[in-house]
């Protein structure tokens, strides 16, 4: 006797891998809510395999009253035989994770990836396969005995092949229902609860699926279609959330990169997402100013600011996105992107993603002129031999050591601030060359060879001292012209007299402050490609990228995050489709 599908045990009880995370999945506080049913499919099928009555063929099969055979083969991706796959034949009206039903048919294939169904001389029905080893997959849609004449219904030969998942946002008309979500003619559903405002789908056969259906909990309702047959591929995510726009991409964090790069969540991170790496539908959109929007994997749209490319590369732009929460415990984390939907236009600045209230005194960009980022308003002119070029992310300047940009005032002279920048060192000078300092009371140095220091980052201590003993620093004894692009972050910390130097990411050194920064005789403005009290020393020869003063302490978890995400060739972030 055949075994009710629903009343098997399907479900693998997951315990938690994160923060938030719960059995089978669920995430709790309205976070993303996993598919339940999928991951105990190749469980499901052994237990109903092993409880058929297998007398139809080397494949296994059940006979039955006015039925036809079904018979095909299947195979991996390199064309050798999948043996010992599981194989479930449904009728395409099926509704996976709802009580009271069976299979159709239930089988394996043998030792040349042969199998054989019975399938009922009426209706359509799907087949539906996974090798348990892999995880492979397949979906076979719109088999019909009445079709076929003679008593075999014969397959072409059908592929196992990694399988995709579907991220959904519960429409509106949905929010506050429980339920459950399915690809009906398949083994795919995951049920939500009443706070849910997300679900994700996984394990989804690649190639085209039946549509997503829902169907309540309680009730008598008919289930509701949401859209028309899904095309998935292999190791992708499809997004659908059609008040957003008709066409997505999902970019995913890797997660091993994460646990190597932060050790604490990380929250209000601006994330620039580099669009040369984007599919070319979004390139175009963003180089047209088409309406974009980001959204985090829980469907909250995200602030975001679109940064212009660089000299000669129209299409190589960012769009910096406000990011509400980066962990290392939880997998999976995603941002999804959307065009042709309801969102602004991305164009000009968006204060919020560098907001003053997360810490953000100025942010320079260094495209089209020295516009900061913030509300601020921190506006900086060029002198002299400064031009436009391609950057670490989209545009930058560059500085021929008779240049230099400056922005009027010392930032309301701070006594915690921290201090970053990309640079490209192309020539060093005779005493080092300055990056960026505000005034002389707090800068950040490349190649100072005055007591070997190196590239550093230092504080006025005491402007009457002598000349060479006025500051506080941190040196690295590191030398870096013609060696390409390094971030350096220097931090003050008045609260606990701490600062300290990093360079690409790595803690360089920290000491104690003897005492507090000192801002009086100094520099009137804060400078960037020069030193900040109009000596000429310290002119700086090469590229300068992303410069930032922030009037707050960053845990060395942001710091790297800023590193790793902003860096050429980076692998935070993977497109997904």
């Amino acid at each position: 006797m055949k075994r009710n599908l629903h009343s098997s045990k399907r479900i693998f009880d997951r315990t938690s891998d994160g923060a938030g995370i719960t059995k089978n999945g669920r995430f709790s506080g309205n976070r993303l809510v996993q598919s339940c049913g999928i991951i105990g499919f190749a469980f499901l099928l052994q237990l109903v395999v092993c409880t058929a009555q297998q007398t139809s063929g080397p494949g296994g099969g059940t006979d039955f009253p006015n039925t036809k055979t079904v018979a095909g083969i299947i195979v991996r991706e390199d064309g050798s035989a999948a043996s010992s796959a599981l194989v479930l034949l449904l009728s395409s009206t099926y509704e996976p994770g709802r009580s009271g039903q069976a299979p159709a048919d239930t089988g394996s294939t043998d030792a040349t990836g042969a199998f054989t169904l019975s399938v009922p001389d009426s209706g359509t029905f799907t087949v539906a396969a996974v090798a348990p080893s892999t995880g492979t997959r397949l979906l076979i849609t719109g088999i019909s005995a009445e079709d076929h004449t003679g008593d075999t219904v014969r397959l072409d030969t059908a592929v196992l092949r990694n399988p995709g998942s579907l991220a959904v946002k519960i429409p509106d008309s949905l929010k506050g229902t429980a339920g459950r979500f399915y690809l009906p003619g398949t083994d795919v559903f995951a049920e939500v609860d009443t706070d849910a405002a997300a679900v994700a789908l996984d394990s989804v056969p690649a190639g085209t699926v039946p549509p997503l259906f829902f169907t309540r909990k309680s009730g008598n309702e008919p289930s509701v279609q949401l859209g028309d047959s899904i095309c998935v591929t292999a190791k992708s995510t499809v997004v659908i959330a059609p008040e957003y726009g008709d066409t997505a991409v999902a970019l995913v964090f890797n997660t091993s990169e994460l646990d190597t790069i932060i050790s604490q969540t990380v929250t209000g991170f601006p994330l620039g997402i580099m669009v040369s790496q984007l599919p070319d539908v979004f390139r175009t959109a963003v180089a047209q100013g088409q309406a974009v929007t980001v959204t985090n994997d829980r469907f909250v749209e995200l602030p975001l600011e679109r940064e212009s490319p660089g000299k000669g590369n129209t299409d190589d732009a960012v769009v910096w996105v406000l990011v509400d929460t980066i962990s290392p415990e939880v997998s999976g984390q995603a941002l999804y992107l959307f065009i042709n939907g309801n969102g602004a236009a991305v164009s000009g600045n968006n204060d919020r993603v560098f907001d003053t209230a997360n810490g953000f005194t100025a942010v320079w960009h260094l495209e089209n002129g020295c516009t900061d980022a913030t509300v601020n308003g921190f506006d900086g002119m060029s002198e002299g031999g400064v031009v436009d070029v391609n950057g670490v992310a989209g545009a930058a300047k560059r500085f021929d050591g008779n240049g230099q940009i400056t922005v009027p005032g010392l930032m309301g002279k701070p006594q915690t601030v921290t201090l970053s920048a990309w640079a490209k060192l192309d020539s060093a000078v005779a005493r080092g060359a300055e990056v960026v300092s505000i005034g002389d009371a707090a800068l950040i140095r490349m190649d100072d060879t005055w007591r070997s220091k190196g590239c550093q980052g230092a504080y006025c201590s005491n402007p009457d001292a002598a000349d060479t003993i006025t500051h506080e620093y941190i040196g690295s004894d590191r030398y870096l012209a013609k060696s390409g692009w390094h971030y350096m972050t220097y931090g003050i910390d008045a609260t606990t007299m701490r600062h300290r130097f990093y360079i690409d990411g790595e803690l360089i050194g920290e000491k104690t402050m003897p005492v507090a920064v000192r801002y009086d005789r100094l520099g009137s403005d804060v400078v960037i490609g020069n030193h900040g009290n109009g000596k000429t020393e310290w002119n700086f020869v090469g590229s300068i990228d992303e410069v930032r003063v922030e009037h707050c302490v960053r845990s060395i978890s942001w710091i790297r995050l800023c590193y790793e995400s902003q860096r050429p060739g980076s692998g935070l972030l993977s497109v997904l489709n």
